[in-house]
């Protein structure tokens, strides 16, 4: 048979003030003092990097040919788009979590707001590619977007894109 948990009285921090020999050191952080951790967001350069990301991106898909099918599928002006994207992207490397709360039609679930598309594979490649060498691009000329993190926004990008097809399949 289990025995109840002892209990044990608590007391409050001010009532017994710490006390510790001179040059002792600190304590470790309690657990809601933990110190921050770098995201990704924070770590390829914030706002920065994403806009250059996201720009880059839409750069491709308005000039470059091979893209096409997926600057069919978007209004003429992409400006709300980028914007859209950018804060994205924001949120879902770590960074400001604005684009989640601010309200759109369909909501923030990246799946609803796209069901309505026709998305098959070749659109869905043509934005990966797009993402990835925009990633790459921006690589390349900020040394603080680590290849490690890269690598994985571009998988991460790739397999929900191709998630995102809903014609063709049969």
């Amino acid at each position: 048979m289990d025995q109840p948990a002892a209990s044990f009285p608590v007391t409050p921090a001010a009532a017994s003030p710490e006390v510790r020999p001179a040059g002792s050191p600190s304590p470790p952080p309690v657990a809601d003092q933990a110190p921050e951790r770098a995201t990704p967001f924070a770590i390829i350069g914030g706002d920065a990097a994403i806009g250059g990301i996201v720009d880059r991106f839409y750069d491709l898909m308005e000039r470059d040919p091979a893209y096409a099918a997926l600057r069919a599928m978007h209004q003429p002006e992409l400006a709300p788009m980028r914007r859209s994207l950018k804060g994205f992207l924001a949120a879902w490397t770590g960074g400001p979590r604005d684009w989640f709360a601010d309200a759109r039609p369909g909501g923030s679930c990246l799946f609803s707001l796209h069901a309505a598309m026709a998305i098959d594979a070749a659109v869905a490649a043509q934005w990966a590619e797009a993402m990835t060498r925009a990633i790459d691009g921006q690589a390349g000329i900020d040394a603080r977007i680590d290849a490690g993190i890269a690598a994985l926004m571009k998988a991460r990008l790739v397999a929900m894109t191709g998630a995102m097809v809903n014609r063709g399949l049969g």
